[in-house]
C-alpha cells in the first residue's frame, strides 16, 4: 500500500468550511446537551486531524485564543494550510504524517479538543487505532472529540450497489474522473433497464440522487477510496468509550427539535428511551440517517437543566443575513411551516435592533412573552437559524486586538483568491470565533470596500467583470441565462451589490470589516 493508503490523491479534494469544527460551536453544543467545558485559556491547544485543504483549521486559528495543530497525510493541502498560516499569523503547527507517524510522536501537546470531520469512515481500522491512541494521549480532562461519519441506518440499501461502483472503477484504465463517469453511466444503465430497483426502495433513490448530482471531485474522495465504512451510534460510542470519552449528543441538537422532524410515533419512541446515546440509535433508524456529526467529553459534570439555562442566558447571538431574508419559515419560503409571528418576530426584530449589535439569550427572554412560551421555545428558533447560517453565535472569550489582526490578514489572503478562484469565499469572524460563508459577488464587494470604503458601485461591477474576463468566465441569472456581455453582467449585479450595501453593517458586526 501507497503513502496514501487507498485513498485517492490524484484530484484535488473539495474546499469548504464547516463551523462544527469552531470551539465556538462545540462548547455551545455541548452545553445544550449538559456538559460546560473548562474555561476558554490563552494557552489552550486544539487539534484537527484530516484538516484538507486547511480552510476551517486556519479560520478556527486566527479568531480563537491558542494554538492549532493540524495533520493531514495530502502534503499539497499541508502546503496549501502552511500558507494561510503565514497569512494570518496565527499560531499553528501543521504537518503531513500518516496516522501512525503522529501517533508515534512524543511532543504532541494537551489538547482542549480532538476533532475529524469525514476521516472516521474513509480509513481503515489501523489508523481509527491510531486516531483513538491520540484522543487516549493527548485529550485533556474536560476535553472535547467531535466526530462525524457514515451511519448504517440510511446506507444499508447502498452499501452494496457501492461496492458494485467500487468494483467496475477498479477494473478500469485512466483518469479517475473518466473512470467515474464511465461507472455512474453504467450503473445508470442498470436502473434504466430495471426502473423497479429504484422505484421500490427510496432510500436507495434517494442516495442515487445523490451520488448522480454530486461534484465529480467530491465523489471521487466519498465513494471510491478502499475505504467507505458505516457505523452505528452504538459502534462507535462503544470505541470512544475505550478511551474515556462519553458520548454527549450531536452537535445538532436534535433533542430540541425531534417534536418537529418526528412523526408522533418516532417522537414517542425516541423520548422514551433513557439517555441520548438511545434516543439518538432510535432517530437514526427512524429517520433513515445517512451521517452523524458528535460530540464527546472525557470525564465532565453533568449540568441540571437550570444550570444550562443559566449559562445560556449570557450566550450572544449575531444574524449573518439582513432582517428581511430572516425568514419565518421552518426550512424555506415553501416550505408551509413557520414559527409563530408572535414568537418570532420579537426575536427578529431585536436581533435586527441598534445595527444588529449581538444580543444575548437573556435579552430574547425579555422580549418574550414567558406567559406563553419558555426558553426552549426562543431556542429551537435560534438552533434552527444557526444550522440554516442566518445566525451565528458568538464567541465566549475575549475579541483581543490580536486576533482581529490575524483575522484580517488571513480574510485578505482569501479574498485575494477570488483573482482565479470564481467560488464562494469563507472568512474568519473574529466576534464568532467561526467562519462565514460569502457568494463569489458579495465577496468582490466585501474586498472592494475593505481597500476603499467610499467605492460606488459601478467600481464593485467593473473588478467583478474584471476577473469574469480574466478567468474565461461568466455569471447565470436568475432564469438560467449566461450574461456574456458586460452591461448584462452589470444589470445584473446591480441588485447584489445593492443588497450587500445592506450587509454592510452585519459584517461591521462580525468582524470581517
Amino acid at each position: 500500500m501507497s503513502w496514501s493508503d487507498g485513498y485517492h490523491v490524484e484530484a484535488e479534494y473539495t474546499s469548504g468550511y464547516y463551523k462544527e469544527l469552531s470551539p465556538t460551536m462545540q462548547r455551545f453544543s455541548a452545553l445544550l446537551n449538559g456538559y460546560d467545558l473548562p474555561p476558554v485559556g490563552p494557552n489552550d491547544a486544539h487539534m484537527e486531524l484530516g484538516f484538507g485543504q486547511g480552510v476551517s483549521i486556519n479560520i478556527h486559528a486566527a479568531v480563537q485564543p491558542g494554538f492549532f495543530i493540524g495533520n493531514d497525510f495530502n502534503p499539497t493541502h499541508a502546503a496549501h494550510a502552511q500558507q494561510l498560516a503565514l497569512a494570518s499569523g496565527a499560531h499553528t503547527q501543521f504537518s503531513d504524517e500518516s496516522f501512525a507517524q503522529l501517533d508515534a510522536r512524543s511532543d504532541l501537546p494537551m489538547c482542549s479538543s480532538i476533532s475529524f470531520h469525514g476521516i472516521w469512515s474513509w480509513i481503515n481500522d489501523e489508523n481509527r487505532q491510531h486516531m483513538l491512541n491520540l484522543i487516549q494521549r493527548c485529550l485533556k480532562p474536560g476535553g472535547v472529540v467531535y466526530n462525524s461519519y457514515n451511519i448504517l441506518a440510511g446506507h444499508a440499501a447502498f452499501i452494496p450497489w457501492r461496492n458494485m461502483m467500487v468494483n467496475h472503477f477498479n477494473s478500469q484504465s485512466g483518469p479517475a474522473l473518466q473512470r467515474i463517469e464511465a461507472t455512474l453511466a453504467y450503473i445508470a444503465g442498470i436502473f434504466e433497464k430495471n426502473p423497479q430497483l429504484l422505484e421500490q426502495n427510496p432510500s436507495l433513490k434517494n442516495s442515487w440522487g445523490r451520488v448522480v448530482n454530486a461534484n465529480r471531485n467530491y465523489l471521487l474522495h466519498e465513494y471510491f477510496n478502499a475505504n467507505w465504512d458505516c457505523f452505528t451510534l452504538h459502534q462507535v460510542a462503544d470505541l470512544m468509550s475505550e478511551v474515556k470519552c462519553q458520548f454527549i449528543g450531536g452537535i445538532n441538537n436534535n433533542q430540541y427539535m425531534n417534536h418537529i422532524h418526528l412523526n408522533p410515533s418516532a417522537l414517542e419512541q425516541v423520548s422514551n428511551q433513557p439517555n441520548i446515546l438511545e434516543a439518538e440509535s432510535w432517530r437514526d433508524v427512524l429517520v433513515g440517517n445517512t451521517f452523524r456529526r458528535d460530540l464527546y467529553v472525557k470525564g465532565g459534570r453533568r449540568l441540571s437543566q437550570s444550570e444550562i439555562v443559566a449559562r445560556l442566558k449570557n450566550y450572544r447571538f449575531v444574524m449573518a443575513v439582513n432582517v428581511d431574508k430572516f425568514g419565518s419559515k421552518l426550512y424555506s419560503e415553501s416550505d408551509g411551516r413557520e414559527f409563530s409571528q408572535d414568537l418570532f418576530e420579537p426575536i427578529r426584530n431585536l436581533l435586527a435592533q441598534q445595527d444588529y449589535r449581538p444580543k444575548s439569550f437573556q435579552e430574547l427572554l425579555d422580549v418574550t412573552d414567558l406567559n406563553k412560551y419558555n426558553w426552549s421555545n426562543i431556542l429551537q428558533i435560534l438552533l434552527f437559524k444557526i444550522d440554516s447560517s442566518q445566525l451565528h453565535v458568538c464567541a465566549t472569550h475575549e475579541v483581543s486586538n490580536e486576533l482581529v489582526t490575524q483575522a484580517r490578514n488571513l480574510n485578505t489572503a482569501l479574498l485575494k483568491e477570488l483573482d482565479y478562484n470564481i467560488a464562494n469565499v469563507y472568512l474568519a469572524c473574529p466576534t464568532t470565533g467561526s467562519g462565514l460563508v460569502l457568494d463569489f459577488a458579495y465577496a468582490w464587494a466585501l474586498r472592494v470596500w475593505i481597500e476603499d470604503i467610499n467605492a460606488n458601485d459601478q467600481v464593485i461591477c467593473q473588478r467583478i467583470w474584471q476577473c469574469l474576463q480574466a478567468n474565461n468566465r461568466f455569471l447565470i441569472d436568475k432564469n438560467g441565462n449566461q450574461l456574456n456581455d458586460e452591461k448584462a453582467t452589470y444589470a445584473f449585479l446591480k441588485e447584489i451589490i445593492q443588497d450587500a450595501h445592506q450587509l454592510l453593517p452585519i459584517w461591521k458586526q462580525l468582524g470581517v470589516i
